[in-house]
């Protein structure tokens, strides 16, 4: 498990492959010990799940909180979406639904749990964990380096809304544009973990925490 199913974001954008921009729709948590930057449907997404429920070792009571913040969440996407999908004027915009439920959150966990899910969530981007402009700072990254980082994330989205129009245009088949999506995405990969220093990848294996094995959904 490497990805959040982001699924506002596979909505919003056909490859689903975007690169996250460090500060667009980003979700800072009050109780951590360190601002905790990211993507407002990842917060909702790893408390919906029992394991890591389990791991920030919530109580009942909290976790069917959450558990209640989540179903209400996912039922009003699902519903924003599938007007969105039949071209109909949308009530509320998706981020702005993910935003209420991460007001929601605030409160629920203790400084502990959110550093713990800071944690987590920043195992899970893998190296897509350089991009966020709090773990940048945190490494001392320098800003050479935080510019390499940004134009690797546009050249990587100009070449991903290239292949969605070449797709729209008939110059591609999906498999085609599947195929040069995957390759890539391995080569932008490799190109941010060519960026930190090996003593701020060490440095990063820190502030990511204990490992954490995810159950099967």
């Amino acid at each position: 498990m490497n990805k959040l199913p982001l699924l506002a974001l596979a909505a919003l954008v056909s490859s689903g492959v975007l690169a996250q921009q460090p500060k667009a729709n980003t979700y800072h948590f009050p109780p951590t010990s360190r601002p905790c930057e990211m993507p407002n449907s990842a917060a909702s997404y790893l408390l919906s799940r029992k394991d890591v429920q389990t791991e920030l070792k919530l109580t009942p009571d909290v976790a069917g909180k959450i558990d209640s913040i989540c179903g209400k969440l996912k039922a009003d996407v699902a519903a924003e979406l599938a007007a969105i999908k039949e071209g109909k004027k949308v009530t509320e915009p998706v981020t702005r639904l993910y935003g209420a439920a991460n007001e929601a959150f605030k409160g629920l966990l203790d400084q502990t749990q959110g550093t713990r899910l800071r944690q987590l969530f920043l195992r899970q981007r893998g190296v897509e964990a350089y991009l966020y402009a709090d773990v940048q700072q945190e490494l001392g990254m320098q800003p050479a380096q935080t510019s390499q980082l940004m134009t690797l994330v546009t050249n990587w989205n100009d070449k991903v809304r290239s292949l969605n129009a070449e797709l729209k245009e008939g110059k591609l088949t999906k498999e085609q544009r599947d195929t040069q999506v995957k390759d890539g995405s391995r080569d932008f990969m490799k190109s941010i973990a060519a960026v930190p220093t090996e003593a701020q990848k060490k440095q990063l294996q820190v502030i990511e925490g204990p490992v954490f094995h995810y159950t099967k959904a």
